[in-house]
């Protein structure tokens, strides 16, 4: 039985994004699909609201759709987690075994890791888990407004890391984002105010390629952005800084 079997009742731009099941062990596991699975893996995970889910992701799937980032070839994955939106299991599997789940899924895609991993909120903080449990498990972590336990601990993370904050988001703190981004070696950080850039997920794909090119350059050329020479975006999103 092949691990992802395409799934007849949900169609979302059909053009653009496919939908699939994703058989782990922590149950089938729905997800929406842009690119080749053949390709490196770029799994999207949302956060622990009750109604979130895969579905969160489709503008910015789309919009992927329409630019992929052009300097590797992906797969752009973005999963309901064990007991959400349209997967089987139970809730509570992503956040006990943040690194098993994440693996399986992997495994069941034909891939020992992924290329990048992109989590809001409590995904933010599976990824965190995932990568600190198994470092192997990703080459790029792109955060938009994490949570994460233990950010002492971030200090064990090597990979190239992307921070999005909203000052105005009391849920997701932007005083924990800073501490998160004086422990990461490797670090992009923004700030945004959603009162002063309402449309800041325009730019964010743009944002995230850019931190791809970059940290490739960067990673080709043996000159790594250390902890001691961030990049730090920490006004506006849109970079307006006078606004």
């Amino acid at each position: 039985m092949n691990a992802t079997t395409l799934d007849k009742n949900v169609v979302l731009d059909p053009e653009f994004v496919q939908t699939c099941y994703i058989d782990t062990s922590f149950g089938k596991i729905f997800a929406r699909c842009v690119g080749n699975p053949s390709d490196e893996v770029f799994l999207l995970i949302h956060g622990s609201g009750p109604r979130n889910g895969s579905h969160q992701y489709g503008p910015l799937l789309f919009e992927i759709a329409i630019r992929p980032f052009s300097d590797v070839n992906l797969y752009y994955v973005a999963i309901d987690c064990p007991g959400y939106g349209k997967s089987s299991g139970k809730r509570q599997s992503i956040r006990s075994n943040p690194t098993e789940v994440i693996q399986s899924i992997l495994t069941a895609l034909g891939k020992s890791s992924a290329f990048a991993m992109l989590g809001h909120s409590q995904g933010s903080c599976v990824i965190f888990e995932a990568v600190l449990a198994k470092p192997s498990i990703t080459r790029f972590i792109i955060q938009d407004r994490p949570v994460g336990r233990q950010v002492e601990q971030f200090i064990h993370i090597t990979q190239p890391t992307l921070l999005v904050f909203d000052t105005e988001d009391d849920g997701h703190p932007v005083a924990i984002g800073r501490r998160m981004q004086k422990s990461l070696k490797i670090c992009e950080f923004h700030e945004f105010a959603m009162s002063k850039s309402p449309n800041w997920l325009d730019k964010f794909w743009d944002i995230v390629t850019n931190f791809f090119k970059t940290n490739l350059i960067n990673n080709n050329n043996n000159n790594l952005i250390h902890k001691n020479s961030l990049i730090n975006n920490s006004n506006e999103i849109n970079n307006n800084n006078n606004n």
